[in-house]
């Protein structure tokens, strides 16, 4: 994944972009799951 990264520079921020959007999506799901964990007791 890295070496397309050099092979196709102008990629790399979409590509950042997405994976902070992932990041942030999956933050929120930890967080969703960690709500639900301490409702479930």
């Amino acid at each position: 994944i890295i070496s397309s990264f050099y092979i196709k520079p102008q990629h790399i921020p979409l590509t950042l972009l997405i994976f902070n959007c992932l990041k942030t999506i999956l933050g929120d799901m930890k967080l969703f799951d960690e709500a639900y964990l301490i409702q479930s007791y």
